[in-house]
């Protein structure tokens, strides 16, 4: 079971799709020549003053967050014309080091729900093609590894699981 996502080997192949009501176009948007960048999730705090002032985790909640995709600059600049909330289908394979000390190569998929809001032009430079980077501003993010879901975050339905655990189930029975 791979739970830390952070403490992964090398990237094999990155391939990127367009979703239409969560069904991928046939042909990928961007394959093995871009990058994604995945959400940060951080949870928001807020100062409570007992016996001093204390900053307070609010674990219900998530800050706002960004993903970042990387390709050919003339399908990144045409990305940023759609209108609304764009949804994504982010694929890609890892090696992992497993707890017997060998590798293994497992298949990532991450979808991602957003309005592209930014673009950061194009990078340029000597011997290399040219590359841009959209800004997600997201509003849905779920990350599976092997079949198995590490993350879900919706902020439009109230859902924010992290390896799991339900951060939002009380709040949620509550409303």
């Amino acid at each position: 079971m791979y739970k830390n996502v952070d403490a992964l080997g090398v990237v094999k192949g990155v391939t990127v799709y367009k979703c239409h009501d969560g069904v991928p176009d046939q042909f990928p948007l961007i394959a093995d020549t871009g990058s994604i960048s995945l959400p940060q999730i951080t949870f928001p705090t807020f100062s409570q003053q007992m016996m001093g002032d204390t900053d307070v985790v609010d674990q219900s909640r998530v800050n706002p967050m960004v993903t970042g995709i990387t390709g050919e600059p003339s399908i990144i600049q045409s990305e940023l014309h759609g209108y609304g909330v764009q949804e994504y289908l982010c694929k890609w394979a890892q090696q992992m080091k497993k707890e017997d000390g060998t590798f293994k190569v497992v298949g990532f998929t991450a979808f991602i729900a957003g309005i592209p809001s930014e673009d950061f032009g194009s990078t340029v430079q000597v011997g290399e093609g040219t590359q841009a980077t959209m800004n997600i501003a997201t509003l849905k993010y779920r990350l599976v590894c092997d079949g198995e879901e590490l993350r879900n975050v919706d902020k439009t339905l109230g859902i924010l699981k992290i390896n799991g655990v339900n951060y939002r189930e009380e709040v949620n029975k509550l409303l």
